[in-house]
């Protein structure tokens, strides 16, 4: 009875295991928000966007798509 209680006590409770997690995944968030902004292999924001890729929309587009999306629907 004294092994099985000894166990027990070493072993984490449901609210450490909470604490603990909670801890370690406010840890891991801070270090990728850390790590994007510090990365020396980061471009400049800038270079992106002035550079007319190919995966950016056209200026309109995004409106012409969800005019022509809700079009189809009308009042009656």
């Amino acid at each position: 009875m004294a092994d099985r209680a000894e166990k027990a006590s070493t072993l984490l409770n449901r609210r450490d295991f909470l604490t603990k997690a909670s801890v370690a995944m406010a840890a891991a968030a801070t270090l990728t928000v850390m790590s994007r902004n510090f990365s020396p292999f980061r471009k400049a924001q800038g270079d992106a966007s002035s550079a007319g890729s190919m995966f950016t929309p056209r200026p309109g587009s995004r409106l012409k798509y969800w005019g022509s999306r809700l079009s189809r629907f009308r009042l009656r």
